[in-house]
């Protein structure tokens, strides 16, 4: 699986309201709706509602290729929607408020379209502080609410703090030291790149059972042939060869390893042997 990750820093200007409707707003974050349901199972109902929710902030969408997405910055410029940094990264000012929150968003590709963003959220000084860390969080939680409805779960000790869902697309909002956390994902994708991701591993893992197969038949052979008449032996050497190889199979890749597998290709019990001598020379050496 191929990601293409492009780092893009926003600012963001959200509104605040007067004292009595921030205490009114304080209450609501401390609301959390549970469900007796996994998030599996609900992520499962969303999807099976057919609802497509594909689109993202600032024209971007779920399954824009890559170069769309490049020709989307270009118009967000020509426009002067957005400006770049010193550093490259890409500054948009949206809405009027007494906050300004710095918004460093991480786009993700799989097979060339998107399919999640990451945004990272943090006040204008870059840190929390106790007058203005529950307001932040009320105001976004409350912007997230009137865009995926009050209907937002606790994830509990899962990852994110709560999260909604809309039809293919998932919300998480996470609350962490220094600053806040938006990822929206397309629940559909990420299925495909999990199912794909699993059929790699079952066919990795049936192509190393069947190489440990064929290898195994090679050496009852070898021990046969060897030892024709002698049936204790060969199962001695058997067990060695085999409890052997799987201790090289754990041996991380390295010119040592290899330069053994290469001058002892059917003799792990030499493999090994001769292998740790080597380690063992080097660490002396190097000491």
């Amino acid at each position: 699986m191929r990601k293409i990750l492009l780092s893009i820093s926003i600012l963001m200007l959200i509104g605040c309201s007067n004292s009595n409707k921030n205490q009114e707003e304080d209450s609501q974050v401390e609301t959390k709706l549970n469900s007796s349901k996994t998030a599996k199972q609900l992520e499962s109902e969303s999807l099976k509602s057919g609802v497509k929710s594909d689109s993202l902030n600032l024209g971007f969408y779920f399954g824009m290729t890559k170069e769309d997405f490049n020709k989307n910055i270009s118009k967000l410029l020509d426009d002067n929607q957005i400006s770049l940094n010193d550093d490259s990264s890409i500054v948009s000012l949206m809405g009027a408020s007494n906050y300004n929150l710095y918004t460093n968003s991480i786009y993700s590709f799989e097979n060339k379209e998107l399919f999640r963003v990451v945004n990272h959220i943090y006040p204008e000084n870059s840190k929390k502080t106790t007058e203005n860390e529950i307001t932040i969080e009320s105001e976004l939680l409350t912007m997230l609410e009137k865009s995926y409805g009050d209907n937002r779960y606790d994830n509990g000790s899962q990852g994110s703090k709560y999260f909604w869902l809309k039809g293919n697309k998932r919300v998480d909002y996470y609350d962490t030291l220094g600053r806040y956390i938006v990822a929206f994902s397309d629940m559909k994708m990420e299925n495909q790149i999990s199912e794909k991701l699993l059929r790699e591993e079952e066919e990795t893992l049936r192509k190393a059972q069947e190489e440990e197969k064929q290898i195994f038949a090679k050496l009852k052979e070898k021990a046969e042939k060897d030892w024709p008449n002698d049936y204790t032996t060969q199962e001695y050497w058997l067990s060695e060869q085999k409890a052997a190889y799987q201790y090289m199979k754990a041996i991380p890749e390295d010119g040592i390893k290899r330069k053994a597998m290469r001058d002892w290709p059917l003799d792990f019990v030499t493999q090994k042997y001769w292998y740790n001598e080597q380690i063992e020379a080097k660490e002396r050496l190097n000491k």
